[in-house]
């Protein structure tokens, strides 16, 4: 029995390898386990001086830093929702109220930022009891396909102080 060349068959080897490493790491429309290509680069609270009772908004900007486009809900969407790590806080659930723009799915092209504002009609909004330094838990969700389902989501802290 004629076995095959060992350095035939090493090299065959050595080029399925890089075959298959090169379509696992380069995939570009595949992001590993535990990569989030999506960066908040501002966050500002509205009202800019809040007090006591009043019901707070986010502004954000986030950036896609990732190769392949990522997807969120344009027009009145739940792209970006918040809450404050507090129990000085009252919530107040999202009115449901009709949307003048209809919410669609955008793309988010590699390095193309956007920002989003909290939506009274699709997000629940608080209002802080007392005033004092606090955390809020401000969150982008996002899909890597073109859904109305946002299956991923980028999240930061955000000091606030709120005065009397």
């Amino acid at each position: 029995m004629k076995f095959p060349n060992i350095k035939i068959v090493f090299i065959l080897l050595l080029i399925i390898i890089s075959i298959g490493v090169f379509v696992f790491v380069f995939n570009l429309y595949h992001y590993p386990k535990g990569y989030n290509p999506v960066q908040i680069v501002s966050v500002k609270v509205i009202p800019d001086d809040p007090h006591v009772n009043d019901l707070l908004d986010f502004n954000v900007t986030f950036q896609n830093l990732g190769y392949p486009p990522i997807y969120y809900i344009g027009g009145c969407g739940p792209e970006m929702t918040y809450f404050i790590l507090s129990n000085n806080t009252k919530t107040i659930g999202a009115s449901g109220c009709m949307c003048p723009i209809e919410p669609t799915a955008k793309s988010l092209s590699q390095n193309e930022a956007v920002s989003a504002v909290t939506s009274f009609c699709t997000s629940d909004r608080q209002l802080v009891t007392k005033p004092g330094q606090y955390v809020a838990n401000v969150t982008v969700h996002w899909s890597t396909k073109p859904s109305m389902y946002l299956e991923n989501s980028t999240f930061t802290l955000f000091k606030l102080n709120i005065t009397k």
